[in-house]
């Protein structure tokens, strides 16, 4: 699965890299003009010019290749697969270097060749260790709902910003405040 924006430098070299492979992969790649689609797409690549639903295709792929948002790292590490990314925005980076830290990726730099792209995608495709990372992430947080992760969220910036727990009652000065209780994140 690969999702990318058409303006980025890396789109072109990922769709050689792609169109070389011998790979099957499905390309969503929100406003690709017609000319590229045409250029790039075969039986084995398909390039769609819209979004398109991830779950379903997700948990069929072998590896995501994207730019390192949120929700598409969060969908593919659920989904037990591995990632290759290159970011756009400082936010992706950081994403994409936590992927790498989890062992469930490697992080691309945006001018990446052709060649660097085809190399990366045969390491990840070839080496185990990555999706296993992946499916263990995945086992990890497999009972995870929205409402434990805003727990644990709350909880993290709470005990490094405060060094309080939710729930608890933190006196500052003249104020006081009462943490967050976890029904105000329903």
């Amino acid at each position: 699965m690969v999702y990318l924006r058409p303006a980025h430098q890396c789109c072109i070299p990922v769709l050689s890299a792609l169109t070389e492979s011998g790979i099957t992969a499905i390309c969503a790649i929100p406003g690709i003009n017609e000319a590229q689609i045409k250029k790039y797409e075969s039986p084995l690549l398909k390039v769609v010019a819209h979004p398109v639903e991830f779950s379903e295709l997700g948990r069929q792929s072998g590896l995501t290749l994207c730019h390192g948002g949120a929700g598409t790292i969060a969908q593919s590490l659920l989904a037990g697969v591995p990632l290759l990314l290159i970011p756009t925005t400082v936010e992706q980076y950081l994403n994409a270097k936590r992927v790498e830290s989890l062992g469930a990726g490697i992080l691309l730099e945006p001018g990446t060749d052709k060649k660097g792209v085809s190399v990366a995608m045969e390491h990840i495709l070839t080496n185990p260790q990555y999706r296993k990372s992946a499916k263990e992430f995945a086992l990890r947080h497999l009972a995870d709902t929205p409402e434990d992760s805003a727990e644990r969220a709350a909880n993290a910036i709470l005990n490094k910003d405060l060094g309080i727990a939710v729930g608890q009652e933190v006196d500052r000065g003249h104020s006081s405040y009462t943490g967050m209780k976890r029904d105000a994140l329903h």
